[in-house]
């Protein structure tokens, strides 16, 4: 069964080094920096999100609408890390509250490789949640939101060069 987890728990990260014959593990707290984040911008939509790929987790996360949770990379499984090849993958799913969380319906899986718009999450009547991946400083985020992204000007177009022409 999928368990639920409290989504304030702080986030941990640890470093191993062998200098001969001597392992050094150092654990750190890493809540204010962490690698990967979900944001969910909803307003009335919460997500269940899930570590896919290699390391994938039966642990359900809800992210309830207007928060974020923050995610640290894959965990190694037996002590074996997976390959730096292998891209960091969420499954996500619309949160149905009278579904059972072990139901196998609706994820859909989601790379955070690259910075990139992705595929839309399908809402009941035909709505969509849009989702991309961006950078904030150090952490890759997952946003989810109601709304379309805002689309950068093209160079060429935008204030810049209106003031250009205004006052040239």
């Amino acid at each position: 069964d999928a368990a639920l987890r409290d989504a304030s728990e702080p986030l941990v990260r640890a470093s191993v080094v062998a200098k001969g014959c001597t392992i050094f593990i150092a654990l750190c707290e890493s809540s204010h920096a962490p690698p990967y984040s979900v944001e969910n911008r909803c307003a009335r939509v919460s997500l269940q999100l899930r570590q896919a790929g290699p390391v994938a987790s039966s642990l359900v996360e809800l992210v309830a609408p207007m928060t974020w949770v923050n995610k640290a990379g894959p965990a190694p499984r037996g002590g074996v890390a997976p390959p730096a090849s292998a891209p960091f993958c969420l499954l996500v799913r619309v949160h149905r509250p009278h579904a059972p969380a072990n139901s196998r319906g609706g994820w859909r899986e989601y790379p955070l490789a690259d910075i990139k718009e992705l595929p839309s999450l399908e809402l009941p009547g035909g709505r969509k949640l849009y989702v991309a991946v961006r950078q904030h400083g150090s952490t890759r985020a997952l946003v989810v939101a109601e709304d379309p992204p805002l689309r950068r000007p093209r160079r060429g177009h935008g204030m810049r060069a209106w003031l250009d022409k205004t006052f040239s």
